[in-house]
This record gives structure tokens, sequence and C-alpha cells, in this order.
């Protein structure tokens, strides 16, 4: 699958979903999906590593920002990627159980979650596995208000077409009224791991956002898997990071990656060629 235009995107590098970001006429950089679709084992990180390093050339990317979800030592992973010019964060992320029993997976919520929740009246909210182009609206909405990255500004036909690539599963939230509230794209990880990769709701409905989350479990139970990745916050235990744990969350590690495959391209296009070790990248 690939997108014209500012954003391209492929849907299968060694396995797992890429972009390409274009920086108004500088080099790009190649991203993972806003979730934490990733390898889990330190060869198959290998592989996507140097998968990644040829794409890179091919697309003239200089930079990428990439995640691994395995459980190694900080030391064993940056062994395992000696040779190229990296930054590894150690960070948390946060795991729901995809529980069959909505009112014990309610329990399991923090109480301002839980007051959310009924105040959206969540057992009588209707979820579809469905793309609804509205969708791109909420999107734009969301991701003006939290300041996104370039990297994660998508337009209408990049959603949509994210939404049907292999591996994806597209959900619809629908209040009791009948009227959309948001929805999310949600990735299988593995036969137990699914992970919500991005969501967007209606800004002006209370309690939207935790509908949508709430249904990407729902989806994930019923297509049989046992646990909902949420990713974390954007730096280690923040707001984000304790939302997400207000659902009942488990903590899982997981690694940020931030590689340079061009020094010079990329010194020349940016002015440095050293990684910032916190914050987004590549912004």
């Amino acid at each position: 699958m690939q997108v014209s235009g500012a954003l391209q995107c492929w849907d299968d590098v060694a396995g797992y979903p890429l972009l390409l970001t274009q920086n108004e006429g500088k080099p790009g950089h190649l991203a993972v999906l806003p979730g934490f679709l990733s390898p889990s084992t330190l060869s198959a990180l290998q592989e996507f590593i140097a998968a990644t390093t040829v794409l890179a050339t091919q697309q003239g990317a200089v930079s990428g920002f990439l995640q691994y979800r395995g459980t190694e030592t900080l030391e064993e992973v940056k062994a395992a990627l000696q040779g190229h010019n990296i930054s590894v964060e150690p960070k948390a992320c946060v795991w729901i159980e995809a529980l069959a029993d909505q009112q014990a997976a309610l329990s399991a919520c923090s109480r301002n979650t839980r007051r959310g929740l009924k105040e959206v009246d969540v057992f009588n909210l209707k979820f579809e596995p469905a793309y609804n182009p509205a969708f791109a609206q909420h999107y734009a909405q969301v991701a003006d208000k939290n300041d996104f990255s370039q990297t994660y500004r998508y337009d209408d036909k990049t959603l949509a077409q994210m939404a049907t690539a292999d591996g994806i599963y597209p959900l619809s939230v629908y209040d009791a009224q009948g009227r959309y509230i948001g929805g999310a794209l949600t990735g299988k990880a593995s036969d137990e791991i699914y992970d919500t990769i991005i969501h967007a709701y209606d800004l002006e409905v209370s309690s939207a956002s935790r509908a949508v989350l709430w249904g990407c479990t729902r989806l994930i139970e019923k297509l049989g898997g046992r646990y909902n990745n949420l990713g974390g916050g954007v730096v280690p235990y923040d707001g984000l990071h304790a939302y997400k744990m207000s659902y009942g969350g488990i903590e899982k590690p997981f690694y940020s990656i931030k590689i340079i495959f061009d020094e010079e391209g990329y010194q020349k296009a940016y002015g440095h060629s050293t990684i910032p070790a916190q914050g987004r990248f590549p912004a």
C-alpha cells in the first residue's frame, strides 16, 4: 500500500507497518505507526532494522523512529544494534486484559474512568468493525488539540488506506442514539496481543475517548485476543500513561529506537548528526 503526497505508507516491512514522512522538501523519516506493532525478539528486530535500512536508502530517508517490544535489558538491545547511530530509550506500555465479562472489566477501571464510562452509557454503546469516513475529521481535531508532530498527521486518504491494510481492524463506536462518536484502528501483533494503533473521537462528546478505548478492548475480545496494548505516554509515567493505566492496566516494557541512516544527509538537512536523547523524533 502506498499513499501519494507528503505521507507514504507501506503495510509490510519485514512484517510490520512502516511509514515514510516527507518534510517540506527535506529528506524524509521512516516511522512505525503510532501504535506498537513492532518486533518482539532481538532476531526479528535485527531483521526489521536491516529491511528498514534498505528501504531508507531506496526512498532517501535519513532517519527513523522505530520500536521494540522485547524484554531484554537496555544493554542487550544496544548490543544487538551495534553499527548504527542509534538512541534506545526504555519505556513502559500499558496492556488491558480483554475480559469477556464487561462488568468485571468495568470494575477493574479506576473510579474516574468508571464514572466516565457510565456517563457515556457504556453498556448501550454500539460497536461496528468498520471504518467510518468521519473518523478523519475527528482525527484532525484531536491532532490539532494535542499538537501532534508531522509524523502523526494523516490525511483522509491515508487513514482510509491504513484501515484496509493486512492485520488492521477498524472500529466505529456509536452511542445509544446511533450517533457516531469515534473510532480506532487496531492491529494484530500476535494471537494474544492486539495494539490500539490510533483512535479519534468527537471532542464535543464527554467521555467519547473512553468509549472508543473501551470498544477497542471489546473488539479484541471478540477477535479472540487476550490483551489490548494501548502503548505508553509521551514521556515515561506522564498523564497519558496514567490515563491508560486507569482501565486496569498492566505495565509491560518496550523500547523506543531513534536511528540515523544517513549521517551526512541528516546533518546537511537538519543541522546536526546527534540524536536527541529525549522527546519525539523525528519531529
